[in-house]
């Protein structure tokens, strides 16, 4: 397996498959970051950088081989979480991750 970084932007992509996050404010969470699955070709560690607003968070996708989903890892800086923190997505689908201000969060 290979492993790419690219810098920080509001979105990221490898060939078809990668990321983009969008404000969220004030529905509760800060961020969500759409996860999209392409076909690629190759079984591969992506790794990149998102901003939007002064928030960047990183982006890890597990590519997998053929049409097997891949999975998606967001690592928000110090004083967020993401929730699903990680997520499996189907070939040709988005699914979303959230990201919300630990401060802002209320215990159930």
């Amino acid at each position: 397996m290979t492993s790419t970084l690219i810098a920080a932007a509001a979105s990221v992509f490898w060939g078809g498959t990668g990321a983009t996050i969008t404000a969220e404010q004030p529905t509760g969470h800060v961020a969500t970051v759409h996860c999209r699955n392409e076909l690629t070709q190759s079984m591969s560690i992506t790794e990149g950088e998102i901003s939007i607003n002064g928030l960047t968070v990183q982006v890890r996708v597990y590519h997998q081989p053929g049409d097997q989903p891949d999975r998606f890892e967001v690592s928000p800086p110090e004083g967020y979480i993401a929730i699903p923190r990680y997520i499996y997505v189907n070939e040709h689908e988005t699914e979303e991750i959230r990201i919300f201000e630990i401060e802002g969060m209320v215990a159930g």
